[in-house]
């Protein structure tokens, strides 16, 4: 039977981001239906949340192509889904997201001239405006009238820097909006601060430019879908022993990672990162396995995990494979290091490891059979390697 889900969930079949695209869109209608929905306290001193949620409903109602291009920014999306995440988090950090997502949403329609008519903004600003806005932008108290061409001060953007010109979206961002606290869930990591960590500027660009460089012509495909998803790489500091990386589920299209010298490193994470990014839009919409209490050993992590974050690792790592792949023999200097075919060597065997797992173990959805199949497709280009599994990858339980 022919699914009724995307059949390149785990690499693009082609140039065009149409499967990311969609699963984008779906996430966002989820999105933004749970957030107008939304029953919110209004801020002491400040303004009701239906004053407030009028800009949303405003907005979905004159120019929705408008609120789609700017719910595809990670800032909003960020925002927005965190103030739907009920009853996950405390209620304050969903009425300060709500809020602030509704007033860069009423700054951004008057600076693009989206109002029909002029909205006021009454009482107290969220706290952190000017961070939320990425603008030297000087608290202050309301009322805020928002009108077409009429917009807060607004000073030069010392926060987000844009990377490389094949991706126009991207930016180095040096504040995070992210209202939770980011405390990362991996054993050996102390949680992420977003920081330069002592490095340059130049150094972090330099670096960030060349990964973005390998992927865009080594993996056009997952490159296209970068374009359309991937807005923000915010650097974590620096680590001169290991490389860290994290994305998180309330966050898509935003990457937290360390500076390493070697861009195949940085290309690997932001590659690694993304496909996060890419399975949190399918486990919004819909659960990938039955069944997903027990633990396993991961291919890429000390500490037995759920079989989802088995599957999460494989779905990570196989466009890595594929990068390396298509890398060997080349002319470019980083296959041309002696390590280089050591590192090909170990993320097959990781993948193989983390694919002999799900298949012994995997109960999959609809969804997840989806995900499976290609997955199973992209394991399959490795079935003449060394070490290979050359039983049949669809043999999955209900």
């Amino acid at each position: 039977m022919q699914s009724r889900y995307p059949q390149d969930l785990a690499l693009p079949a082609a140039v065009g981001a149409e499967t990311v695209r969609r699963l984008a869109k779906a996430w966002l209608l989820r999105t933004w239906r749970a957030f107008l929905a939304l029953e919110l306290p209004d801020q002491p001193d400040g303004p009701t949340w239906r004053e407030v949620r009028e800009l949303a409903v405003l907005q979905t109602k004159t120019s929705p192509a408008n609120l789609y291009a700017w719910l595809l920014r990670p800032t909003a999306a960020m925002l927005v889904k965190t103030a739907t995440l009920d009853p996950w988090l405390p209620l304050q950090v969903r009425v300060y997201a709500a809020y602030s997502a509704c007033l860069l949403l009423g700054i951004e329609a008057a600076a693009q001239g989206w109002l029909t008519r002029p909205l006021a903004w009454t009482g107290r600003l969220p706290p952190g405006a000017s961070l939320l806005l990425g603008l030297a932008w000087a608290e202050q108290a309301g009322p805020l009238i928002l009108a077409n061409g009429q917009v807060p001060t607004l000073g030069a953007n010392e926060a987000f820097y844009p990377i490389h010109p094949a991706y126009p979206q991207l930016r180095l961002a040096l504040a995070d909006v992210n209202p939770l606290p980011v405390f990362a869930e991996h054993p050996s990591r102390r949680g992420n601060v977003v920081g330069l960590g002592g490095a340059p500027l130049p150094q972090w660009m330099a670096g960030m430019r060349e990964a973005l460089d390998i992927i865009d012509t080594y993996l056009p495909e997952v490159a296209d879908e970068m374009r359309v998803l991937l807005g923000q790489l915010l650097p974590a500091g620096v680590d001169g022993e290991t490389h860290q990386s994290a994305s998180y589920l309330q966050a898509p299209g935003s990457v937290y990672l360390t500076l390493h010298p070697d861009p195949m490193t940085l290309a690997e994470a932001i590659i690694h990162e993304f496909q996060h990014n890419k399975l949190n839009l399918l486990l919004d919409a819909d659960p990938l396995l039955h069944g997903d209490e027990a633990r396993y050993p991961s291919p890429l992590r000390p500490d037995a995990r759920p079989l989802r974050g088995v599957l999460l690792a494989v779905h990570a790592f196989q466009p890595v494979a594929v990068l390396y792949e298509r890398m060997a023999g080349g002319a470019h200097v980083a296959a041309k290091k002696h390590d280089f075919g050591k590192r090909f060597d170990q993320i097959l065997a990781r993948n193989r490891d983390g694919w002999a797992v799900l298949r012994r173990h995997a109960r999959p959805t609809e969804l997840g059979r989806a995900l499976l199949a290609d997955m199973a497709r992209v394991e399959g280009r490795f079935a003449n390697r060394v070490g290979a599994d050359p039983d049949s990858p669809n043999d999955f339980n209900e």
